[in-house]
């Protein structure tokens, strides 16, 4: 015997089903969505482009990876001749790494800079971001 009335008792169980099913559904909805979630793309900027081709005579650089992926970034400060210290600054999440070099470069005179954008999240890298490859461990 029931505590609750047959109408009360329906409700209830539609009440709970739809409690699941809303559940399930953002359950779902989270899984589906996780890499557009954790990845944040960011264009590079045509005014920070102007800047640093102006600033970087050595431009824009390309890094193919061992998958294939073709990376984006920035070499500044770099010596025509001769040698200097050179700092690699890989950029992280929604990060663009122009935005770390026009901050930074000046302060690092007497180093070469080269900046490199994360895998497929900003710039002009063309893989698209998935947590996959971070991952895995090689061999």
């Amino acid at each position: 015997m029931s505590v609750f009335s047959p109408v009360l008792q329906s409700i209830l169980n539609v009440g709970i089903g739809l409690v699941l099913a809303i559940s399930l559904l953002l359950c779902l909805f989270l899984y589906c969505n996780q890499e557009r979630m954790l990845f944040f793309p960011r264009p590079l900027s045509p005014l920070a482009k102007q800047m640093l081709q102006e600033q970087s005579p050595q431009g824009e650089i390309r890094l193919t990876t061992a998958d294939g992926t073709l990376l984006h970034g920035w070499l500044v400060n770099a010596p025509t001749a001769g040698q200097m210290p050179l700092l690699i600054y890989w950029g992280g999440n929604a990060e663009e790494v122009s935005g770390f070099l026009l901050a930074e470069a000046q302060r690092l005179s007497g180093w070469a800079v080269m900046a490199v954008n994360y895998r497929g999240v900003t710039g002009r890298a063309v893989a698209s971001p998935v947590s996959a490859p971070c991952l895995t461990m090689p061999g």
